[in-house]
């Protein structure tokens, strides 16, 4: 078979834009930065033999770009050979300026965001999401969905069948909704929500409410030094594990409300580090 050369677009750059991207296997690297003078879209099949980069459209609408692979009516065909080998694989590389937002469709796919990003949104049967600083609301939905940001300046919300929820540092709320998996925030400064079948939640120092549930899953919450709360607190077969004095009396300073419930599972109260917020 012929091979197939990687194809690449560039377009005059006016400002952020939206990267809007329905594809069937693919893995996806978005650049951004301030000032960058075009927008750059680069495809490349990971099988050089595979023509998805032809079949691939790439425009530019005002500041919307829209990137399109195969016909969902050709998806099938497309998925079943990237089970068997990488010929239906796409690799994508959009270079665009700060601040731009990202939304993909996928079947299943890697998203990777560098640089300063607005909102981003991603859906799909297995999608893996990694972002260092998002300045826009983040919404990930999928059967898997593995999400890692360094910082999140709004909201963040998750709904999965299985997930792995990785944030260095959220500055708004946090929803999670799934079957399994796993939580873990370094400095939350906004109320934090889980809701699962069979997860764990670790907040290594939380400076807003706290709301967990889980039929099955241990929870870890650190306090910073002089933050006091509330606690609601029940584990069915597990362990209320406590580094922190507790007491029945009203605290008097302004707290925050802590509550955790699992049907099987320890929680754990732990006094955070101060390095904890400062390291982010």
């Amino acid at each position: 078979m012929p091979e197939h050369l990687p194809r690449r677009r560039t377009f005059p750059s006016e400002g952020p834009i939206t990267i809007d991207c329905t594809l069937a296997v693919a893995t996806l690297t978005v650049e951004l930065g301030d000032h960058v003078a075009e927008v750059v879209v680069e495809l490349q099949a990971r099988d050089a033999t595979s023509d998805v980069a032809d079949r691939t459209s790439v425009d530019l609408r005002g500041s919307h770009l829209a990137i399109r692979g195969p016909r969902p009516s050709r998806w099938k065909r497309s998925i079943l050979e990237a089970w068997l080998k990488p010929y239906a694989g796409l690799e994508v590389r959009v270079v665009a300026p700060a601040t731009s937002g990202v939304r993909v469709a996928v079947f299943d796919g890697d998203v990777t965001v560098h640089g300063p990003s607005g909102p981003i949104l991603v859906a799909g049967g297995r999608v893996a999401v990694q972002a260092d600083d998002v300045r826009g609301a983040v919404r990930l939905r999928g059967g898997y969905g593995r999400l890692r940001i360094r910082e999140a300046r709004e909201a963040v919300t998750a709904r999965c069948g299985a997930c792995e929820i990785d944030i260095d540092h959220a500055r708004a709320p946090v929803t999670v909704q799934c079957a399994s998996g796993s939580l873990r925030i370094g400095v939350a400064d906004a109320v934090t929500r889980l809701r699962t079948g069979a997860a764990g939640a670790t907040i290594e120092a939380a400076y807003a409410d706290v709301n967990l549930m889980s039929g099955a899953g241990s929870h870890s919450i650190g306090l910073p030094p002089g933050q006091a709360a509330r606690l609601d607190i029940v584990t069915g077969s597990g362990r209320l594990i406590s580094d922190l004095p507790l007491t029945s009396h009203e605290p008097q300073r302004q707290s925050i409300t802590i509550r955790a419930r699992t049907g099987s599972g320890d929680i754990r109260l732990h006094r955070a580090t101060v390095a904890a917020r400062q390291a982010s």
